[in-house]
């Protein structure tokens, strides 16, 4: 199942670019074994396009924020270092 890591960046020239993979271990849990990526974000992608790649891969999914700030996207319960949810932060 694995975990897609999203990372939001502001660019200097204004906008958002988004960055990301998708790993082979799951976000908060302890695994034995290094992790993998399975597959990277598509260079150019915007936020719904993003979410999109992300939900098709896998229901855990994980977006740090422009600030650095981690935020659950995913569609099962957070993990339990992880409460703050991205649609809450994205309205």
């Amino acid at each position: 199942m694995g975990t897609v890591f999203l990372s939001q960046e502001a660019q200097p020239q204004g906008g958002t670019r988004w960055s990301g993979y998708w790993d082979s271990q799951e976000a908060g849990k302890d695994q034995a074994g290094p992790s993998t990526v399975l597959e990277e974000l598509p260079d150019g992608t915007d936020q719904v396009t993003a979410l999109q790649w992300a939900r098709t891969r896998t229901p855990r999914i994980v977006v740090i924020c422009e600030h650095g700030r981690p935020f659950w996207a995913g569609a099962m319960p957070p993990p339990s270092d992880l409460r703050d949810l991205w649609a809450d932060h994205d309205q």
